[in-house]
């Protein structure tokens, strides 16, 4: 597929979308920044988006409502290849001028809601085994919104257990941070779905990354790889 005309759709609560369906000419000028990691820290950003009316900035939602945004390319053929590059809860939402333009600035973090109100109160007996404990504190999670994506663990510990009793009380994501340093793997949040991977794996194949794929600029040489 040929990589050009740009694509950038920003999805908000009760149906309001941001450049909504294929190429038009008066699409509205989004800009954005997204930071993604595959430890627990959390994927987050920010977008922006130039002169929106009162009633349509009004619509952008408030602190931790949904927020999608997807981008990609739309050639004139009628193929799109538009996916989503963040998904989140809005944090905060901010409307400044520069000149003679209204920006909004809309802040997110992907699964904000979760990581802020999730807790747990729960005593584990021993012998429970470390997956299953994995499981019990991602439910926390769950109930505040974050689903369940694709779960790798190091195969060493399928089988392993608790040899002692362990109390939580607290966030689930300081829990699940210890039994992964403890446990060799990483979790961690990536557009709503809670992963999980081995410290030295990965998760899904190899994606080819290039100027014929879309990247722009050209990779460089740093003193780990």
């Amino acid at each position: 597929m040929q990589q050009f005309l740009r694509k950038i759709r920003v999805q908000f609560p009760g149906g309001f979308t941001i450049n909504p369906g294929g190429l038009q000419d008066d699409q509205i000028k989004v800009n954005f920044s997204i930071t993604k990691d595959v430890s627990s820290t959390q994927n987050d950003g920010f977008v922006e988006i130039w002169n929106l009316s009162e009633a349509h900035r009004n619509a952008v939602g408030k602190e931790l409502e949904e927020i999608v945004l997807e981008a990609g390319y739309s050639p004139p053929d009628g193929a799109t290849n538009v996916g989503i590059i963040a998904s989140g809860q809005i944090r905060d939402v901010e409307h400044s001028i520069n000149g003679p333009d209204i920006i909004t600035r809309v802040e997110l973090g992907d699964g904000d809601k979760s990581f802020r109100k999730a807790t747990i109160s729960k005593t584990i007996p021993k012998g429970t085994k470390v997956t299953d404990i994995v499981e019990q504190l991602y439910k926390e999670l769950e109930k505040e919104g974050l689903k369940k994506g694709e779960w790798k663990f190091p195969d060493k510990l399928k089988n392993v257990k608790r040899e002692r009793p362990v109390t939580f009380h607290g966030s689930p994501v300081a829990e699940l941070d210890k039994l992964g340093r403890a446990h060799g793997f990483y979790w961690s949040a990536q557009n709503g779905f809670v992963e999980i991977h081995p410290s030295d794996g990965y998760l899904g194949g190899i994606v080819l990354i290039s100027s014929d794929t879309g990247m722009i600029d050209h990779p460089s040489i740093t003193d780990n790889g």
